[in-house]
């Protein structure tokens, strides 16, 4: 999901930044061929704003996604995934929580 909003906001912005170059050339190329298909410093520097913009969409659902994540796992009720014994029900405590104590 990240990549497809990268990949929109990539294409979306190179013709926003320049009509110089076609958007999907530049997805073919890659971000380490980018002085390569950059015929000048400011179609270079166009091309840079444009996958930063690309970049900031996909940050964008990172940040939604941690926005929608964290009041439900504040919320949860937290349990122990191991099976608990009969004597931790009766004392209510699990074996890692009580103090171990010589006999």
């Amino acid at each position: 999901m990240g990549n497809a909003l990268f990949l929109k906001g990539l294409i979306t912005e190179i013709p926003r930044q320049t009509q110089d170059i076609a958007p999907q050339s530049v997805v073919d190329a890659g971000p380490t061929k980018l002085t390569v298909i950059a015929r000048n410093p400011e179609l270079l520097q166009a091309l840079r704003l444009s996958y930063l913009k690309g970049v900031q969409y996909s940050l964008y659902l990172a940040v939604a996604s941690v926005a929608v994540a964290v009041p439900f796992a504040v919320a949860m009720e937290w349990r122990t995934l191991r099976p608990v014994t009969q004597e931790e029900e009766v004392v209510g405590t699990s074996a890692g929580d009580e103090e171990k104590t010589p006999t």
